[in-house]
């Protein structure tokens, strides 16, 4: 079912820099559930190919910032165009300039919140977000997100909204990447996803140090993503020197899972709902996560997954250890955690969450 402009009672223009495969899934299953929606991003591949085809895809005209002039102008003329009721806007830029856009118009705005970081009343930026009167409603991607954004706003303006996630979006079968290392048969690979550089809080550091002490040769650690200069210091001058890539940015990050026997989260606070570890259980992998909000949201300890004190790298050693030498928990723990991530997480209860709350703001009866 397609969306008839002029009947359609949610309107709704969705805004983001890049898609994910999470919100890609949303916007298909509001399209095809009747829902008015235009989205204005930057896409690539099969997103851009469902965007054109069912001309939903605007082209962002942006410079940078947040008050980003002619991409202000593009927001207000396509709310004047096409009668938008809604703006559903997911990152920090897009949400300020939205609002600007929307000032003197009855256009409601949703906003997206994705990390238990601080936010400083104090600075002015953060009024340009979701503490912004405008702002109807703050989509919280986990249950310590949304207990944290209760100190800064009132809860009826709060949502919790799991982003789901199906294990088809994982290609188990993909082969090797190009710039995987060579190894030997005969190997145990852990793997990381994630960005380190300037972010301290993702607890690589002490991930290398808990490779460093694990004596079995055969255990190989893979990075994926930027590393800070000290991770690179500390994977260069420990024993396992050899054993650790620090990889860098890659495209389609997800094509090494299944050539990995362990995921590690080594974070040590300010996550949301690791999209990493999400990969991971898709990949029916087994994960070893640390003992914060948001990751223990979807990894329960000893059933699917193993989860340790943060910052504790003895613990992390321990751990890794006792998976490398136990295929049948790795088995079923990684089954486990596919299982959790299919019942618990999935698309379907995203969007439904998200077509609820739609209905809430603009005070549409979907009985009606």
């Amino acid at each position: 079912m397609t969306a008839d402009q002029t009947k359609t009672p949610i309107r709704v223009l969705f805004i983001k820099t890049g898609l994910d495969a999470a919100e890609l899934d949303l916007i298909r299953q509001l399209h095809n559930h009747g829902v008015f929606i235009k989205v204005i991003c930057w896409a690539s591949g099969t997103s851009l190919d469902f965007l054109e085809k069912e001309e939903i895809l605007i082209n962002p005209v942006r410079k940078k910032g947040k008050f980003d002039v002619p991409f202000i102008c593009q927001i207000r003329s396509v709310v004047k165009q096409f009668d938008i009721n809604l703006i559903h806007a997911t990152d920090s830029t897009a949400l300020a300039n939205a609002i600007w856009a929307t000032y003197f118009t009855n256009v409601k705005i949703i906003a997206y919140r994705g990390t238990s970081a601080r936010i400083r009343k104090t600075d002015p930026t953060y009024w340009l977000g979701a503490l912004h009167p405008k702002v109807s409603l703050t989509f919280c991607v986990s249950k310590s997100v949304y207990q944290y954004m209760k100190t800064r706003l009132p809860e009826h303006k709060l949502r919790l909204n799991y982003k789901g996630f199906d294990p088809s979006w994982i290609n188990v079968e993909s082969p090797q990447p190009a710039d995987f290392p060579k190894l030997p048969e005969d190997r145990f690979i852990g793997i990381f996803l994630g960005s380190s550089a300037g972010r301290p809080h993702k607890g690589l550091e002490i991930l290398i140090k808990a490779f460093h002490q694990l004596n079995d040769t055969k255990n190989i650690l893979i990075v994926l993503g930027n590393s800070s200069p000290e991770a690179e210091r500390l994977a260069s001058e420990g024993p396992a020197h050899q054993r650790i890539f620090l990889i860098g940015r890659v495209k389609n990050a997800t094509d090494w899972l299944c050539h990995a026997d362990l995921y590690i989260q080594p974070s040590l606070g300010r996550e949301g709902l690791p999209r990493s570890v999400k990969e991971a259980m898709a990949a029916a992998l087994p994960i070893i996560i640390t003992d914060i909000p948001g990751p223990t949201e979807l990894i329960e300890h000893e059933k699917s997954g193993l989860v340790i004190e943060a910052g504790n790298a003895d613990a992390l050693t321990q751990a890794w250890e006792r998976m490398a030498s136990d295929a049948h928990l790795r088995q079923r723990l990684g089954v486990n955690a596919k299982t959790r991530l299919i019942e618990k997480f999935s698309p379907e209860a995203f969007f439904q969450n998200t077509l609820m709350a739609y209905h809430d703001v603009l005070h549409i009866d979907p009985n009606a």
